[in-house]
């Protein structure tokens, strides 16, 4: 999973054999590449926003794979709540289409 949304650099090193011959100490480089967009937004304390490809984008993501990305919450807003906008009730979870419709909203609380 990749937690780091800059572009980064891993490697690993080899050791390969044959029944004729050995290859040791080669480098595999793979480069890391975000496939999901963030962008920090404003919202007035005490106001609200709907989540939409402006903050969050996977379409991307969503074309490499051909299934609509489903983000996870692992820390809810310090200052707001997340929460389904039909029902208010809070959301742990929300998929890009659901994004795209408008259905997630950002209450900034005190």
């Amino acid at each position: 999973v990749q937690r780091v949304l800059s572009e980064s650099m891993d490697s690993f090193k080899f050791t390969m054999y044959s029944s004729d011959s050995v290859l040791s100490n080669q480098t595999f480089s793979i480069t890391v590449a975000p496939r999901l967009k963030v962008n920090d937004q404003k919202v007035t304390l005490g106001g609200w926003v709907h989540l939409n490809k402006d903050w969050i984008d996977g379409s991307e993501l969503e074309s490499l794979t051909g299934s609509p990305p489903k983000f996870q919450v692992i820390e809810a807003p310090t200052y707001g709540r997340l929460v389904d906008s039909a029902t208010f009730v809070p959301v742990s979870e929300f998929t890009q289409r659901e994004l795209e419709a408008g259905t997630v909203m950002y209450l900034a609380q005190v």
